[in-house]
Order: structure tokens, then C-alpha cells, then sequence
């Protein structure tokens, strides 16, 4: 069993700062006069970001959670002298390889980091970004578990990941790859609040622009596995109508809702962009702006045919871009309107389908826009 979170620890301290044994972790305590400590991560835990398989290994929690100690020992610090180190470490453990599917040990680890970062008041300066690239490669299950669902008690995950997605979206996603169950409590209460997380994320330009880059990149898979006559007609005539029997109904409310979600995140981290502005934690909102921009891969076009392959989860936000950004990238509502409006002159979507549509997105990107923050 790896022992680097005992007594291996390095802190580098400016001031009068000590370190105290807590429940077998050290953790730097500060003196009022000091300047604050910040902590190493060992050449022992480093050297795992090399190592994928490795790095999953030594941070998996387990499937009862009881190894959570070992990811709170990683990303618990308040602040880490050296972010990207630790970062470098949480992609390898959690990132799929292109091509294939997540391992249930990549989903637990997943699982146990956004949880440990959900419990701390902030997540260490210059980890956002990683964290980001980590919620980002499970798509899937950060879209999911970001929309809230309420869940009575006995509807919740019986572990920290699931065979498959839970809720709408099923026929859209490869089958049989573990996924990330962010819903689920554990014995400790350890279960991450995603609204929070990213909330707390959106506070950095290039976490924003990852999580933006994710989004647009979802809508644009979604789209293209789907087909013109699929599209949400017994949505629009109102199924509190007779229901025709065209056999697709499931798959138009599973794009009815998906929309509305994909539309309502969006709205929110545009929201959390001015909400964190005139909060003060983003101090700059021009010098904020540009760094997105300049971190945004770009736009994404839905594949001009019917895309019949169930994709893999960490390939969604690895598919290409189409080109630069055009118009206001602040305007979501605008860039995921060029998303749809692309998609249905590509495949003849009748002008009533795109009208719905459009006003879906409108009314849920709204909603989000409108959302408390954190």
C-alpha cells in the first residue's frame, strides 16, 4: 500500500508555519504573523503522471469509498506550491485513453476528487483547469449530475460509479462504459455537489473555456446521431395528445431534454462569469475575456449525415472543431443557436423543428442565466 500521503509530505513555508499530524495526514497550520505554507506533492506521487494505469491505482478510493483518504491527501492542501504537478497526477488517474472507455477505477477516482473538492471551501489555485479537463472527459456524467435531478432515497446510486448512464441520453452514449455516479452519498455523506464545483471552477479563464468548449462539443454529438424524421414532433403537437404511434417518442423527449439542459448549463456559466465579476473573484473582466478566447478550441459543426456510432464518453470533447469562433462567444445562446441552425440546414429540418428548437434553447438558456449563484 502507498504510504506518500504519511509522513512524506514537503511543505515550503515563508514565515512562522508548522505542520501537525490530523487523522494521519499533516496539514500546514499557519501562525498570524506568517506567510501562508503551501505543499509538495513527493517525486513518489509526481513521477504517477506518467504512468496512467499507476496514478489510478494509487488514488482509487474503492468501491466503498473507504481509500478516500488517499485523494483528500492529494487535493486537500489550501494551497499547493507547485499546481500543476498535482494536476498532471488527477488527469492521468482519471482521463480515458482515445478510443476506449473509461475504467470503473478512472470513475471512482473521478468520483472521490470532485468529492474531496466539493467538501473544501475553494479548490487550490491553479488545480481548476485540471479539474475541468477531469468533469470535461465524463461529459456524460457531469451534464447529468449538474442538472440536479431529485432523487428519492431509494433512486440513488448503490456506489460511486454505474454501468451505464443514468436518466435520458442512454441511446445516444456507447454501452457498457462505466460511468462517474456523482449522485450517489457514501457512507460519510461524501458526495460532490457539481453546481458548486463549477461554480467555483468558472472563477479561472481556462477552466471556463474548457467547460464551454465541452459543452458546445456535447450539443454537437448529440445532434448528429440524430435523424430528421427522429426529432421532436410528438413534442411539439403535445403529448398530452393520442400519441402517434411513430416508435420514436422516447428518443424526442430524450432530445426535448437535452437541449433544455445543454442550453440551461451554458446559461449558468454565463451567469457565474458576471456573477464572479462583480463578486470580485474575477478582478479583470477584460483580461478574463481575452484569456478565454484565447483558450477556446473553437466552433463546433454537427457531422452533415447521421452518425450511427455510440461514442465513447472522452472522445466527445476530443472531436475536431469546425473553425474560429465567430460572433459575441459571451452570447451562448447565440453560439449554440449556430450549432442547431448548422445541423438542420445540413440534414432539411423543417423551419417549424428549428423554430421549437430555437425556442427551447431560448427559454432554457434563460433559465440558466437566472440561476442563484453558488
Amino acid at each position: 500500500m502507498l504510504t506518500w500521503w504519511r509522513g512524506r509530505r514537503r511543505f515550503h513555508v515563508a514565515g512562522a508555519a508548522v505542520a501537525i499530524a490530523a487523522a494521519g495526514v499533516l496539514v500546514p497550520v499557519t501562525l498570524a504573523d506568517s506567510a501562508e505554507a503551501c505543499w509538495s506533492a513527493p517525486e513518489a506521487v509526481t513521477k504517477l503522471a506518467k504512468d496512467p494505469a499507476a496514478a489510478s491505482r494509487a488514488l482509487d478510493p474503492g468501491a466503498e469509498l473507504d481509500g478516500l483518504g488517499k485523494v483528500r491527501g492529494l487535493v486537500s492542501h489550501p494551497r499547493l506550491c507547485d499546481a500543476a504537478s498535482v494536476g498532471e497526477v488527477i488527469e492521468a488517474a482519471t482521463l480515458s485513453t482515445p478510443g476506449e472507455p473509461h475504467t470503473v477505477t478512472q470513475a471512482r477516482v473521478t468520483f472521490a476528487v470532485a468529492a474531496v473538492l466539493d467538501d473544501k471551501p475553494g479548490v487550490p489555485r491553479g488545480l481548476e483547469p485540471y479539474v475541468a479537463r477531469m468533469l470535461a472527459d465524463h461529459m456524460v456524467d457531469t451534464a447529468r449530475a449538474f442538472d440536479d435531478p431529485v432523487l428519492l432515497p431509494g433512486q440513488r446510486p448503490h456506489g460511486p460509479t454505474a454501468p451505464e448512464p443514468a436518466g435520458t441520453g442512454k441511446a445516444f452514449w456507447a454501452p457498457n462504459e462505466p460511468h462517474v455516479a456523482f449522485e450517489y452519498r457514501g457512507p460519510d455523506g461524501a458526495s460532490p455537489d457539481i453546481v458548486s464545483l463549477v461554480g467555483r471552477l468558472a472563477q479561472d479563464p481556462e477552466a471556463f473555456a474548457i467547460l464551454y468548449d465541452a459543452e458546445r462539443a456535447y450539443l454537437a454529438t448529440l445532434l448528429e446521431h440524430v435523424a430528421p424524421d427522429q426529432t421532436l414532433q410528438d413534442e411539439m403537437d403535445g403529448y398530452g395528445k393520442k400519441a402517434r404511434k411513430t416508435g420514436r417518442k422516447e428518443l424526442d423527449s430524450d432530445l426535448s431534454i437535452a437541449l433544455a439542459d445543454s442550453a440551461r448549463r451554458v446559461g449558468r456559466l454565463m451567469e457565474l462569469r458576471a456573477g464572479h465579476a462583480l463578486g470580485g473573484e474575477i478582478p479583470d473582466l477584460g483580461a478574463f475575456d481575452r484569456e478565454v478566447r484565447r483558450r477556446l478550441k473553437g466552433s463546433y459543426r454537427p457531422a452533415p449525415h447521421l452518425v450511427r456510432d455510440r461514442p465513447l464518453t472522452g472522445d466527445i470533447v476530443r472531436r475536431g472543431t469546425s473553425g474560429k469562433l465567430t460572433g459575441d462567444i459571451f452570447d451562448g445562446r447565440q453560439q449554440l443557436f449556430r450549432i442547431v441552425d448548422t445541423w438542420a440546414r445540413d440534414r432539411q429540418v423543417p423551419a417549424r423543428t428549428v423554430t421549437w428548437m430555437r425556442a427551447k434553447i431560448e427559454d432554457s438558456y434563460l433559465m440558466g442565466m437566472q440561476m442563484q449563484r453558488y
